[in-house]
């Protein structure tokens, strides 16, 4: 759960600052043509990031055991995005089709997190939640901070040899 937790934190955090800056970079690396890909591209940044942290507890399962939950989650995230894709593709286009992929991919994490939950017999929550023992004391609800803290430390101790 804690490697989900942070890798969960980690992208969605690449996911929000690339999100922020596409519409600093279209433009300039691709031309005035490429504009209206501008808010398909911030929505798919987002749905990108979601898409990893499915993957990594996909992958997670899948060591444990516990392939199906992985292909059950595939199979209706795709049902969820083709549904979605049908309610607004038609009448938003491109950004329509690009929040339908982000629906979808919600869908796939969050059946992920429901199968995961089920199968340690955690609560859902306990895989949004990032806490750190050093917080204690210091802000409310006892050092847990909804993906908001990622221990900076325990990211260096991991990188390095």
């Amino acid at each position: 759960m804690e490697t989900f937790r942070h890798s969960a934190l980690v992208s969605a955090g690449l996911g929000l600052a690339l999100s922020c800056l596409i519409p600093f970079l279209v433009r300039p690396l691709f031309g005035a043509d490429f504009s209206a890909a501008i808010r398909p591209a911030m929505i798919l940044a987002i749905a990108a990031a979601l898409t990893t942290s499915s993957d990594i507890l996909n992958e997670g399962l899948r060591g444990a055991g516990r392939p199906y939950a992985g292909l059950v989650s595939q199979l209706l995230g795709t049902a969820v995005l083709a549904i979605a894709a049908l309610l607004l593709l038609r009448k938003f286009g491109l950004v329509g089709m690009a929040w339908a992929v982000l629906v979808g991919a919600s869908a796939q994490v969050g059946i992920l997190v429901a199968a995961a939950a089920n199968w340690l017999q955690v609560s859902p929550s306990r895989f949004l939640a990032v806490r750190h023992r050093g917080l204690q004391g210091r802000f409310p609800g006892n050092g847990r901070i909804a993906l908001a803290i990622f221990p900076i430390s325990r990211l260096r101790s991991s990188c390095l040899p």
